[in-house]
């Protein structure tokens, strides 16, 4: 995670054309600098780079210290289709 910006890299691309592999989350360890950010907007850049979708705000769990970002409409995230996710304020 950097400058609150989490880039996906496709290390092995075998079945990458396939476009399968949805995950129901990201959860984000070790978060505790990030926990502010839980009044922030989470928005998933797309293979395209030019269409964003909107996530739901992430989740900072105290116990954890964790931050979780999901779908907004709780269906799994696309890896295939996901190149980063963004944390931004809500003013953005």
């Amino acid at each position: 995670m950097v400058n609150k910006t989490l880039q996906k890299f496709t290390l092995n691309n075998d079945k990458i054309s396939e476009g399968r592999g949805n995950i129901k989350s990201i959860v984000i360890a070790d978060a505790e600098n990030l926990k502010n950010t839980e009044n922030a907007a989470a928005c998933m850049i797309d293979r395209s780079g030019f269409k964003s979708v909107n996530l739901s705000n992430p989740v900072y769990n105290e116990t954890t210290k964790t931050l979780t970002i999901k779908n907004q409409d709780d269906k799994p995230i696309n890896v295939y289709q996901m190149q980063a996710v963004i944390l931004r304020d809500t003013s953005d």
